[in-house]
């Protein structure tokens, strides 16, 4: 994954074919279309930072759209990007500024690690809090 971030094209906005079923409370994002995208590149021998590009502008537009489908269902207008997903620069940057364009509210982090870095931090304050609370902890 990071390969591909690395050799990415970020100045590429064109995007695979993508879909977006519901079905109930569940999206679902078939991966076939984008697939068939990247191998038709591959076949056509475009370049891999234009093919990682496209699939770098492509997950993006798929995480915009289910927030913006999200956002239609539920009024909420926040999206926090959080996870080690959001180590990627290239996709970090990316849905900042697209899902910024459609007037959300967007959190990223800034002084923690996205990843489990983040989490490690989460679990030793969730631990001293429970601490002080039984009184083991001064």
């Amino acid at each position: 994954a990071m390969e591909l971030e690395m050799a990415a094209d970020p100045a590429v906005d064109a995007v695979y074919g993508r879909d977006l079923d519901t079905r109930g409370d569940l999206y679902l994002v078939p991966v076939q279309p984008i697939i068939r995208g990247v191998v038709e590149d591959v076949k056509a021998r475009k370049p891999v930072s234009v093919i990682g590009g496209k699939f770098h502008a492509t997950i993006a537009a798929v995480f915009v759209d289910v927030c913006t489908r999200l956002r239609a269902e539920s009024g909420l207008n926040r999206v926090v990007l959080s996870g080690g997903v959001f180590q990627n620069r290239l996709l970090l940057e990316r849905m900042l500024r697209l899902l910024t364009e459609k007037n959300f509210e967007v959190y990223a982090h800034r002084q923690i690690p996205t990843n489990d870095g983040g989490l490690s931090l989460g679990q030793a304050v969730a631990a001293g809090a429970m601490a002080r609370e039984k009184g083991t902890l001064q």
